[in-house]
């Protein structure tokens, strides 16, 4: 099983390796240039790739005991690895280049300012030979690292990451294959559902205690809210009001920045009707029947802005602006139509959502104007004039795609209307 054990620790090892070589050989290995350049923010097209790539691998779909073998190319690798590293405020970044049974890992991590070198880079050869991998080369910046010291620590994690992590154990146990080609690797393995048990068993650790807390807060006070609200077609404005003087209360003993995070990511699963604590592990709090709420007189609109502000929560405001635009895309080619008022929807969930965490004066701001709240367009901009409804080829004899100058121009001219909303301001 060396093969299949080597492949998985080795991205492990190298940021363990990173850290240990930091404080022994920083003279040498730290630079002032990356290895790696920072990557772009996923484009919609790339968005659509990962999608595709984790639904035609979407393991609900296996049975246990089944075989199953999984060919990932260079460029799937590439855009998973970097959007996951991105997570770490993109100061980790890598990049893989696969041939014929070998491949070139390279790593670079962005260090806080020191005399010594801004970037801590990494570069490893490794080579399939029958039925194992060995690494040819590793470098750390100028120094070579020797062989026997690689191959411990990518021992020592080994290890580790067996004792620490169930899941981990599980997988390298049901790997049966793994080929490097040209571009591509295939992996092969045999599916255990256990590994999906233990994975969701971990989700709720990677949430913090207060922010689960919080959330479950929220869901209950949403739970007594909803069915209060007896208006035939009722505003979104009716929803946020309440909750947004609830979280004023709360504020007074607590930090309104997390308070604002965790009402809205309650408010974002409940506009996509997911029970958020039941997936973190409370099975006390019921599933919530979703009503719909309409902003601008539509439904759709006060879902993009309240699950685009849950994702920026989430701390991650490109990926929400992007899931928002991949969306429109893909609507445009079979869809309901590329929508620049969804768009307008969606980044203004965003800026929703920044404005409320940005300090705690803010914060407190936020909620007192959300609470507050007369006009829907205090908060979502006129969405008159915008383009709608656009198929794909009219959307490309108009803009081209979205890096075109046509297609900013019509996301300044939404970005501008979101500004001038009194909330905002």
């Amino acid at each position: 099983m060396r093969l299949f054990k080597f492949i998985i620790i080795l991205f492990f090892s190298l940021l363990l390796l990173a850290v240990l070589a930091a404080g022994s050989l920083a003279v040498f290995s730290l630079q002032d240039f990356p290895l790696v350049s920072k990557s772009k923010n996923l484009t919609a097209h790339e968005i659509t790739r990962v999608k595709s790539f984790i639904n035609a691998n979407n393991p609900s779909h296996f049975r246990k005991g089944q075989k199953k073998t999984t060919i990932i190319t260079e460029q799937d690798i590439n855009l998973l690895a970097n959007y996951a590293l991105n997570k770490l405020n993109g100061r980790a970044r890598t990049k893989v280049k696969i041939f014929n049974a070998s491949a070139h890992l390279t790593g670079t991590i962005k260090l806080p300012g020191n005399p010594l070198g801004e970037y801590l880079n990494i570069s490893t050869i490794i080579s399939q030979q029958e039925n194992s991998i060995i690494v040819k080369s590793m470098e750390i910046g100028d120094v070579t690292v020797p062989r026997f010291i690689s191959d411990l620590l990518l021992s020592i994690t080994h290890q580790k990451l067996q004792k620490q992590f169930p899941e981990y154990r599980i997988a390298i146990n049901s790997l049966t294959d793994f080929r490097l080609r040209k571009k591509q690797a295939s992996i092969s393995y045999v599916w255990q559902p256990e590994i999906m048990s233990q994975l969701k068993n971990r989700v709720a650790t990677l949430i913090p205690k207060k922010l689960r807390q919080r959330i479950f807060i929220y869901t209950q006070k949403l739970q007594k809210t909803s069915p209060t609200i007896q208006q035939k077609r009722p505003s979104l404005s009716a929803l946020l009001k309440p909750m947004f003087n609830f979280a004023i209360k709360r504020s007074k003993n607590n930090n309104p920045v997390e308070e604002n995070r965790a009402l809205f990511i309650v408010l974002g699963a409940y506009m996509m009707d997911k029970n958020i604590p039941q997936l973190l592990g409370n099975k006390s709090i019921g599933k919530l029947k979703r009503k719909t709420f309409y902003l601008l007189k539509r439904d759709d609109l006060s879902q993009h802005l309240l699950v685009s502000a849950a994702i920026t929560a989430l701390s991650d405001p490109d990926l929400a602006q992007s899931i928002g635009l991949e969306k429109e895309v893909k609507d445009s080619d079979g869809g309901s139509g590329f929508s620049f008022s969804d768009l307008a929807a969606d980044r203004a969930g965003v800026a929703l959502a920044n404005s409320a965490f940005r300090s705690r004066r803010q914060a407190h701001l936020i909620q007192q104007r959300l609470a507050n709240v007369n006009n829907e367009s205090d908060y979502m901009p006129d969405v008159n004039n915008l383009p709608s409804g656009l198929k794909n080829i009219d959307f490309k004899m108009i803009y081209t795609d979205t890096d075109s100058a046509a297609y900013k121009n019509v996301i300044q001219v939404i970005d501008k209307r979101i500004a001038a909303c009194n909330i905002y301001r």
